[in-house]
């Protein structure tokens, strides 16, 4: 009917407004710098297959691939255990000044990267992490952990409080609750976080440009 006609005729639009920058990266790689300024969207007027075989047949790709996974892995690793255990906490157990510590982490969402910059690389600088993968996870980690905590612990909160009545019933403490309970019913919000992190870690530029030298 019509009301199909219209739709597919935007949805092909839409598809074809995210297709073309793509496409014409894709077919900018096998032209000359020349034929790139001056012929940016159309074919390329000589095709230069070493374009791409000299960037996949060198070492540097892969070592920078290789950089950005072992970053990315320990990244989404240790945000997901660090929060994880950080939310369960904030959601399950009352302590004095479990408020205020819930303030602190999300005071850290009002800050981008980008203001923290100078100030973390010389406590990098001071740690002796300059370099280093370390010196690049363990500062995504923490600017991960505000919003990582506050979907752990929203997550935590929904879980039935009669799971961990029972769980006290039958001798669990709260460790053995986080593993064996609750860790194994949040598969969504697991992969929720791991995959925010993941993403952040990937894009990230900034900071690894800052951090690494070498």
């Amino acid at each position: 009917d019509v009301f199909n006609i219209y739709r597919f005729t935007v949805l092909m639009l839409v598809a074809g407004i995210v297709i073309i920058p793509l496409l014409a990266t894709a077919l900018g790689g096998f032209k000359s710098l020349g034929d790139l300024r001056t012929n940016a969207f159309a074919l390329p007027t000589e095709w230069l297959f070493s374009n791409y075989w000299d960037i996949l047949s060198g070492a540097r790709l892969w070592q920078l691939l290789f950089n950005s996974m072992v970053i990315a892995f320990f990244t989404v690793f240790l945000t997901l255990a660090v929060a994880a255990m950080a939310g369960f906490v904030l959601a399950h157990i009352r302590f004095f000044g479990s408020r205020f510590l819930m303030a602190y982490f999300l005071i850290g969402l009002m800050f981008p990267e980008a203001t923290a910059i100078i100030p973390l690389f010389i406590k990098v600088r001071d740690l002796g992490l300059l370099d280093t993968y370390w010196g690049v996870i363990l500062p995504q980690v923490a600017f991960a952990l505000g919003f990582s905590i506050l979907l752990f612990r929203s997550f935590f909160r929904e879980l039935p409080v009669e799971l961990l009545d029972a769980a006290f019933v039958d001798g669990c403490g709260y460790m053995r609750f986080l593993w064996y309970v609750t860790l194994p019913l949040s598969r969504p919000i697991l992969s929720t976080v791991g995959i925010f992190a993941l993403v952040q870690s990937w894009n990230n530029f900034l900071l690894p440009l800052v951090m690494l030298n070498s």
